[in-house]
């Protein structure tokens, strides 16, 4: 037979002592005269106000309606004894105490007392803290038994300041805990009086019957408080954290709440103990475990009708053993196993309306070779659960976090960003980069190849390679004094759902040719091939590859040094037809024939000063320069100096086409530099006439600056140190001893600045104090040294490049601060965003929200009520009604994270993956799984689907 159907065939639904109404006592001291407290509860304990003498005086403004002054000198109220009063009596029973206070730090003032007139030692109060202790401001509670045996607890808020507090204490057989204006107090009230290890024989009924407000009433009172008492509540259950903000609110619950306490000792050796987990809801169930018994002991439970009555058995033979039932059945459960356990059946609580408040003692007992053992006791009082619910109404974006989130949450409805994404790649971490060689702050991301490892993304279920340069973030910060580089052949587009902080270094430049490279060679017939052109920056162009050493046999193509690449707009843009040519020429072969025969050796007759120009600039929204053979070691022949080489084609500034967004048109990567000609500067004559050495060859152009584009969806800011760079490549400097001979490059060209495209909604959160640089590079220069004369050349510089910012409304270039490349007034760098410009995902988090419990509850469902084009839509995924959000083709989909979160709304310790789900029905996985207290979530808006949805209320139910 089941515990359960054993249990109430007893008769228990008929013999346990029923009440409709946990109420013990409402005293809402409401009055504007007279001198009785008024119990609004079913029990109508009317309380006596005593040495109150100035009536109506002590009634005042309360926290609802009036309340009661007291005077600190003589002032009290009494309350009547009767059933569940006083509500604290030492053997498990649960109770609540709720009550407004308004007073000042005063030293151990009592503000409501349990205590008894014929003794000094019970009571059971709440004062003021000890000045000594420096606790006066504090709630101290005080607990003392007819033994002498005192606990004190206070709180860790300040409760005495002047000004009104709600204290809300609830109690389950000592496990205690005290809320503070509905939230729960950080400090220890789980004092355990009367509770499983540490209560003994001796802690039997309290002796209380003196019951007071405002003062300790004993044979005499003394203690009196100083302030003011608002709605004064009992309650005959442990209250939730949903009731305690109800209450505080102004609410009253006439709801028993189920409890469940285990309270006194086991006897035996182990001692004998009995566990229970599982809730005395009704329709509920309760699990049993009894340990620590002898191994193959019989076993049986007992079992009672509350409440507990702690009666010694010493009498029968069994010292040290307490019987807390009374007059309890008996359930053989079988034997304990080879460890002395044994779990029982569960304990089915019936769905009986008329079962409510009523209470079970449950009680261990088994008997072996060792003898008799009693455990401890279990008391489950019946309740109904308390449906919690935490709801975010889009009043204000106090729930939002805004450094991860982009949109709005503001009177009653959450809009989505235009930009952000779905932050998949979580936020960003420099760190996550490749260090430079050679540096210890610079860290490299390559877009087209870079994984973000799965720790490290949002959701948390696998690596994420980004092939493409997109990337999503919830949040992105470059740190002061750290250097962040994008590159890659495909521009860096950073979607970032919240906030943008640059006070660091960003940058997509393009790359600078080696200084090292050797031109030439002494080998006989030996052709050193060109320096290969610079790398552009994220999706720019490379430079041009120099030109091979000439053989002297004449001008073949190897010879000739390569252009640099164009601007490289998108498929899209309608840059596209303009930048043709804007990659800088490659620098011409001198002397021009290739020939042996052409090279002329005008320093000293033996050495050759030829040198040709080097590579050109390329070009962009301002035109690079020639590459320019400046002297050569004589000034006198004019056959050394090679032509100048040929800059790229200047780019129009270009608006966009209709119906193109401004991320495909204005994000354009720079054009290269030309690649540097071949020439015999510093060879001798005797190296060409016996045929020893082959020419020079060029050195490389620079690339082109890279394309960096900024999708934000809440603020952008760039600290006053910080810098957004797409600067071109250049800048060699290259010295050339006369020893060793050979190793005289011809300068490639600089590429041009590339682009950066800033998009955010509102331009009242960009904050610009730092650098915009989309220079082109400068020049580099070769300078070689013979006996005591030099020759150089110059590489062209890089044209500038361009900067695009965008908001929604009226913009002024002036909002860019600093933009170093192009000269002012930056026309079309800024505009407004265009009706259609977006991405067709964002998404925002709300915050940490809490249930206020300590322990993880029941999550029942979530309830998201939302606009679709003006039409009411739910989606849910209650098991009553499902029709749930989980699906990337829906207009929205909804995510939801569990953790233990505080009272505060602080995450404690690692939150549990993402889940689609609430309720966890169906074996679907929920924050069910994760012993949650608390949750945050993520709204994903999809445009694509739909572009006219309104959130209006998001709400998460379970039971409390």
């Amino acid at each position: 037979m089941s515990i359960s159907r054993l249990t109430f065939a007893l008769g228990v639904s008929t013999s346990l002592a029923l009440a409709q109404s946990p109420q013990l006592g409402d005293w809402r001291l409401d009055s504007s005269s007279g001198f009785i407290a008024q119990d609004s509860g079913p029990n109508a304990r009317h309380g006596v106000l005593v040495g109150f003498n100035a009536d109506p005086a002590q009634w005042v403004a309360g926290r609802f309606g009036n309340a009661l002054a007291f005077d600190g000198l003589d002032d009290r109220v009494d309350l009547p004894l009767g059933a569940g009063l006083p509500f604290f009596v030492g053997t498990g029973e649960a109770f609540s105490l709720c009550f407004w206070v308004r007073g000042a730090a005063a030293d151990r003032d009592t503000v409501l007392a349990l205590a008894s007139s014929t003794s000094s030692l019970p009571i059971f109060a709440f004062n003021t803290g000890p000045t000594l202790a420096g606790a006066s401001d504090k709630l101290e509670l005080v607990v003392r038994n007819a033994q002498g045996i005192a606990t004190t607890r206070r709180s860790s808020r300040v409760v005495f300041d002047g000004t009104w507090h709600h204290l809300a204490y609830v109690e389950a057989a000592g496990n205690a805990r005290l809320y503070v204006d509905g939230v729960l107090d950080p400090a220890s009230f789980d004092d355990r009086f009367g509770a499983r290890g540490s209560r003994t024989a001796q802690y039997g009924q309290y002796p209380f019957n003196r019951v007071a407000l405002g003062a300790l009433v004993q044979n005499q009172a003394s203690g009196h408080f100083a302030g003011a008492l608002d709605e004064v509540q009992i309650y005959a259950c442990a209250l939730t954290a949903h009731d305690v903000a109800a209450i505080a609110a102004g609410a009253r619950t006439n709801q028993f709440r189920p409890s469940l306490a285990e309270f006194g000792v086991g006897c035996g050796a182990g001692p004998l103990e009995l566990a229970a987990q599982g809730s005395p809801v009704l329709g509920g169930d309760v699990g049993l475990l009894i340990h620590g018994g002898q191994p193959g002991a019989l076993a049986a439970l007992a079992i009672a009708a509350g409440p507990a009555q702690a009666q010694s058995l010493a009498a029968l033979g069994l010292p040290g053993c307490t019987l807390y039932g009374t007059s309890p059945s008996l359930v053989p459960l079988g034997n304990l196993d080879a460890f002395g356990a044994l779990a029982t059946p569960r304990l089915a609580i019936p769905a009986a309306t008329n079962l409510l408040g009523a209470s079970l003692v449950l009680q261990a007992a088994s008997a072996g070779l060792g003898g008799i053992e009693t455990s401890n006791a279990v008391l489950a009082v019946f309740g109904v659960r308390s449906q919690g619910a935490i709801l975010e109404t889009f009043a204000n974006d106090a729930g939002l976090d805004r450094e991860h989130s982009g949109g709005s949450w503001s009177g009653g409805n959450a809009l989505a960003a235009r930009f952000g994404g779905r932050g998949i790649h979580g936020e960003f971490d420099h760190r996550l980069g490749t260090l430079l060689p050679g540096t210890t702050n610079t860290f490299v991301f390559d877009t087209g190849n870079f994984t973000v490892p799965r720790a490290r993304t949002l959701f948390g279920e696998s690596d994420l390679l980004i092939s493409d340069g997109r990337f999503e973030f919830t949040s992105f910060v470059v740190p002061a004094g750290i250097r962040v580089l994008f590159r890659g052949p495909h521009p860096a587009i950073l979607r970032v759902l919240g906030t943008v902080r640059i006070d660091g270094e960003l940058s997509v430049d393009g790359e600078s040719p080696a200084a090292d490279y050797l031109a030439g060679s002494t080998l006989p017939n030996v052709s050193v091939q060109g320096q290969p052109g610079a790398l552009g920056g994220a999706g720019g162009g490379a430079g041009g590859k120099g030109a091979d050493g000439c053989d002297g046999s004449g001008p073949q193509p190897r010879f000739l040094a390569q252009p640099g690449h164009d601007a490289r707009p998108t498929a899209n843009s309608g840059y596209l037809p303009f930048v043709f040519g804007s990659g800088g020429r490659g620098g011409a072969l001198h002397p021009q024939s290739g020939q042996d025969s052409s090279v002329v050796f005008s320093y000293f007759a033996v050495i050759s000063g030829m040198l040709a120009g080097g590579g050109g600039g390329g070009s962009f929204l301002a035109q690079g320069t020639a590459g320019t053979a400046l002297n050569s070691f004589t000034n006198t022949q004019p056959l050394d100096l090679g032509p100048n080489s040929t800059p790229g084609t200047l780019v129009p500034f270009v608006a966009a086409p209709l119906g193109v967004s401004s991320l495909d048109h204005f994000l354009v990567g720079g054009a290269g530099g030309g690649g540097g000609g071949s020439q015999p500067l510093n060879m001798l004559s005797s190296e060409i006439t016996v045929g020893q050495r082959a020419w020079n060859a060029g050195a490389g152009g620079a690339g082109g600056g890279g394309a960096l584009a900024f999708r934000v969806g809440h603020a952008l800011a760039v600290g006053s140190n910080g810098v957004l760079a797409a600067r071109g490549g250049g800048g060699v400097l290259s010295t050339n001893a006369a020893l060793p001979v050979f190793g005289c490059a011809s300068p490639g060209g600089a590429g041009s600045g590339g682009s950066i495209v800033l998009q955010l909604e509102d331009l009242g959160l960009l904050t610009q104090l730092g650098t915009i640089d989309v220079s082109g590079g400068p020049a580099s220069q070769q300078t070689t040294t013979r006996v005591s004369a030099q020759a150089r050349s110059s590489g062209g510089a890089g044209g500038h490049g361009a900067v695009r910012l965008e908001c929604a409304g009226p913009i002024t270039s002036a909002a860019l601060g600093t933009v170093l490349g192009p000269p002012a007034p930056l026309p079309g760098f800024v505009g407004s965003l265009t009706a259609g410009e977006g991405d067709a995902r964002s998404a925002c988090f709300s915050r940490w929200r809490s249930s206020g419990l300590t322990t993880a509850p029941r999550w029942l469902h979530y309830r998201v009520r939302a606009l679709v084009r003006g039409t009411p839509v739910i989606f849910s995924d209650d098991p009553n009604a499902f029709a749930p959000a989980n699906l990337d083709s829906l207009p929205l989909r909804i995510r939801f994270q569990g953790g233990l979160v505080d009272g505060n709304g602080e995450l404690v310790g690692a939150p549990g993956p993402w889940r689609d789900f609430v309720n966890g029905d169906g074996g679907r996985a929920s924050i069910q799984l994760d012993g949650a207290t608390g949750f945050r979530f993520m709204l994903v808006f999809n445009r694509d689907v739909e572009q006219d949805l309104v959130i209006e209320d998001v709400d998460v139910f379970f039971d409390a």
